[in-house]
């Protein structure tokens, strides 16, 4: 968690967060809210730290003074992005092409990359088109749903309950970290998401025999 908040990286707090929320909101139980009060609270401090050392400039000076380079990089891509899919509705640009379409693009305007959107969302609509941002959609609407059956399905308080309520929580942490960086080409982030919802979907075998109905006293299957 500390090591999390050292990197500075506003979109993997902001992830957390939504993955700490979730996850409370799932569990509902009284430590997991005062966890998440302070998690909230820790990375409010160091975000007001941040934003206070950073160049010298003091909060208000930041709220008046304009974007920075990095959040000034994404308003301009996102912006390039969805001139793209505009122009390109149904199929996109390709995937390998964004670079040397958002470079004839930016018209002066003065970005830090132009690898990426920054944004999953924007990305596959950009260079897939509506073709490949179904597929996107479908994907996790099908994640979500057999999560949650597995989910229901499990006794509660069991290894495979909590198991697919890590999960559902990991894949929120992840869907809100795609707002700001394009988490899901990183293999890094891609391999421990896969790793969580596998080990969710270990349990499935048993959920489909009607064997996931145990109480939390029920020996669990190896995984």
């Amino acid at each position: 968690f500390g090591a999390l908040l050292l990197t500075m990286t506003r979109g993997a707090w902001l992830a957390l967060v939504a993955g700490v929320v979730a996850l409370s909101l799932l569990v509902r139980g009284r430590r997991m809210a005062w966890i998440g009060i302070a998690l909230v609270v820790s990375l409010v401090g160091v975000a007001f730290v941040n934003f206070h050392v950073q160049k010298g400039r003091s909060i208000p000076e930041l709220l008046h003074g304009g974007l920075d380079r990095d959040a000034g990089t994404r308003v301009v891509l996102w912006d390039i992005a969805w001139h793209l899919f505009k122009e390109h509705p149904v199929l996109g640009i390709g995937m390998g092409d964004f670079t040397i379409d958002a470079n004839a693009m930016l018209a002066g305007r003065q970005v830090t990359t132009t690898v990426d959107t920054h944004n999953v969302y924007l990305q596959v609509l950009a260079t897939r088109g509506i073709l490949g941002f179904v597929p996107f959609v479908y994907y996790w609407v099908v994640l979500f749903m057999w999560l949650f059956r597995l989910r229901r399905r499990m006794g509660k308080g069991s290894r495979g309950y909590h198991v697919a309520t890590g999960a559902i929580a990991t894949a929120v942490a992840v869907l809100v970290g795609g707002l700001t960086e394009l988490n899901i080409d990183d293999a890094e982030v891609w391999f421990a998401f896969m790793f969580v919802t596998g080990l969710a979907f270990s349990y499935m075998q048993d959920v489909m025999a009607g064997a996931g109905d145990a109480s939390p006293d029920t020996p669990e299957p190896s995984v």
